[in-house]
């Protein structure tokens, strides 16, 4: 019985280890599809000209509603993404003259305070979050990775605002 156990044991031992891989490569992955899915929907309904990157922190205008006169979006806040320790934060700031139809951005110094100010509301989006690198071109191109243990996952999303 002894000898079954240990060849079975030396069988089974690998392939619990296979698995153990194979499930935090499928928790990352869904991790990044959640992220990217989340990050490009708010991309799509923001302004170009509220867009503004400074470092590993991006930030642009919210809305959730429109001005029933001229159509326009009423935007209600800034959302503010951005790395600290290993974790991916979304953070929502309201601005002075928020609500309203004008586009506005955070400047750099106004994006980095708000970032390391807990006011508003902030919640956590992803964990072992290894580098989480925004640019702003033409379009805006997100660059995240994320890894735990021996596991890697990697997203990248490019996002034209509509406005």
């Amino acid at each position: 019985f002894g000898v079954v156990s240990s060849i079975a044991l030396q069988i089974f031992t690998p392939c619990l280890s296979i698995m153990r891989t194979d499930q935090s490569q499928a928790c990352l992955d869904q991790t990044a599809l959640v992220l990217s899915l989340k990050m490009e929907r708010e991309l799509l309904a923001t302004s170009r000209d509220s867009l503004t990157v400074c470092g590993s922190e991006l930030s642009f205008l919210s809305a959730q509603s429109y001005d029933p006169m001229s159509g326009l979006p009423i935007w209600q806040n800034f959302v503010i993404y951005y790395r600290q320790g290993g974790v991916l934060y979304r953070k929502t700031y309201v601005a002075a003259g928020l609500p309203s139809t004008k586009t506005m951005q955070l400047k750099g110094a106004q994006l980095d305070f708000q970032s390391a100010t807990p006011n508003g509301s902030e919640a956590k989006m992803a964990q072992n979050v290894q580098s989480f690198t925004p640019t702003l071109g033409s379009n805006v191109t997100i660059a995240v990775r994320l890894q735990e243990a021996s596991v890697n996952s990697s997203l990248s999303l490019v996002a034209r605002p509509r406005l």
